[in-house]
């Protein structure tokens, strides 16, 4: 199972953790720091460049200016990213600009680093001119960014889901549980539903949106395959 590697500077942490749950309950699995173990200032370049290398099939920037002031996303996370792309052209590299307009993640990512992010697969983020303060406020905007990498992961893996008629999806409640090598999709609803029995319908609707999203890029990407669950 690939995973999206999620690139951030910490301070963003509260969004990025809200960006990541809208990934993982449509099914994108994300290899992001605090799930395994790093704090700042940990002398992790190596595990962070193999990651990237051997778990993922993607990096996603959120990229305010603190992001691109910091060595390790620049030198480590980033270069590793950059050195992926070059050698395969279908790994997903997409910057999110936080606090900044196109023009700024164009300037500063070539200063920073000698490349424009803006080119590649870049998605804007509505009032980054301004501060928001609730940060689910922005869920519904990490909702469009997770369906549109929903729908660039299904376009990856198309070949594979012809040449076996099915597509195999996890799907997570209770507790998350490893994948099989035939997985294309984990949907990750653990972080959502936890130990309680009774939801708000409100909780209920998201969950249930993020499904008709997934099932309208599954049939456009990918027609009315069988999928195994």
């Amino acid at each position: 199972m690939r995973k999206l590697f999620i690139c951030y500077y910490s301070g963003d942490r509260s969004e990025v953790s809200i960006l990541a749950k809208e990934l993982r309950i449509r099914g994108i699995d994300v290899w992001i720091d605090y799930d395994h173990g790093f704090r700042a200032g940990d002398a992790t370049p190596s595990e962070a460049r193999r990651a990237l290398r051997e778990d993922c099939f993607g990096l996603l920037l959120y990229a305010n200016p603190d992001a691109l002031r910091r060595d390790f996303i620049t030198k480590i996370e980033l270069d590793e990213a950059i050195r992926l792309k070059e050698r395969n052209p279908d790994f997903l590299l997409m910057a999110l600009p936080r606090g900044m307009d196109f023009a700024e993640l164009s300037k500063h990512s070539q200063r920073q680093i000698g490349i424009d992010l803006g080119l590649f697969h870049s998605h804007p983020i509505i009032g980054h001119d301004s501060d928001i303060s609730d940060a689910s406020a922005l869920r519904p905007q990490f909702a469009e960014v997770a369906n549109m990498i929903l729908c660039k992961r299904l376009h990856m893996v198309k070949a594979v889901v012809s040449d076996n008629g099915f597509i195999g999806i996890r799907f997570n409640t209770g507790e998350r549980e490893p994948s099989t090598d035939d997985d294309v999709l984990n949907i990750d609803w653990t972080g959502v539903l936890g130990n309680h029995r009774k939801l708000r319908v409100d909780v209920w609707r998201h969950l249930l949106d993020a499904l008709r999203d997934m099932r309208k890029w599954i049939s456009q990407e990918l027609g009315r395959p069988r999928i195994r669950l």
